[in-house]
């Protein structure tokens, strides 16, 4: 028995598809202290740390209790929600504040 991620990685053979990689980009929905056990973000980082591969990950929440997170090989995380926001329109606009997100993080990077 193994993680969903596991076999995700395995199925997908991600090490090999990210191994010319300059940057690995994920997302959660949450990403907080428990975001290490299990879920997508801790197997990416596993293989992204192995290969010394810059991970930026992308929630709709961002919490300031990942040092573990940053430990494991994350580079940064970022928020993408800009105001404060019901659950239902932050859910409706995700795709725009994704977006809007990304390309700054990108304009800074390159």
């Amino acid at each position: 028995m193994q993680s969903g991620i596991q076999t995700i990685l395995t199925l997908t053979d991600f090490a090999s598809l990210c191994c010319d990689a300059d940057y690995i980009v994920t997302g959660e929905g949450n990403i907080d202290s428990q975001t290490q056990n299990g879920k997508t973000i801790s197997g990416i980082l596993k293989i992204a740390k192995e290969r010394d591969i810059p991970v930026i990950a992308f929630a709709g929440r961002v919490t300031n209790d990942i040092d573990a997170l940053y430990e494991a090989g994350l580079t940064a995380a970022f928020s993408i929600t800009n105001e404060a926001k019901t659950l239902v329109q932050a859910l409706d606009d995700g795709y725009e504040s994704l977006a809007e997100t990304a390309e700054n993080v990108f304009r800074l990077i390159g």
